[in-house]
């Protein structure tokens, strides 16, 4: 059954099976989410090649939650990016992690105008540190 295999398979426990259910959507709502593509755009527009560490990015054979600076919940879904002082450089940040918690690219060479309407694609964001870069202005 449902509540069993969400137990089982997906590590969701609640005392329930509708706290399984909603657990459950959770999850999938959370592993939907374009995150591989948008991490692949940040690599990009940030000189990815030329990073410090980019250790298992755009590794296919290594999952994203296992690249470097990538933090994970248990549903896959990214809440946390940590690229501080890593040798970024571009002009565009506009991320969209729905998940996203923590915030690092401090100390990097990140410059151009911020656009502040990305604060709005991270609805969850808790923690943001941009200092120490180029920035322009808003």
């Amino acid at each position: 059954d449902f509540y069993t295999y969400t137990s089982t398979n997906m590590e969701v426990r609640t005392e329930s099976m509708e706290g399984n259910c909603q657990e459950a959507r959770a999850a999938i709502l959370e592993y939907s989410t374009p995150s591989i593509r948008e991490l692949r755009y940040l690599y990009i527009q940030t000189g990815g090649d030329r990073w410090l560490n980019n250790n298992g990015w755009l590794n296919d054979t290594i999952h994203y939650c296992d690249w470097f600076g990538v933090t994970c919940n248990r549903f896959q879904g990214i809440t946390g990016i940590n690229l501080r002082n890593n040798n970024l450089t571009g002009g565009s940040i506009n991320p969209d992690f729905p998940l996203l918690t923590t915030l690092d690219l401090a100390k990097n060479k990140l410059s151009g105008r911020i656009n502040m309407g990305f604060a709005f694609s991270l609805p969850k964001l808790q923690n943001i540190d941009i200092s120490d870069n180029e920035f322009s202005g808003c």
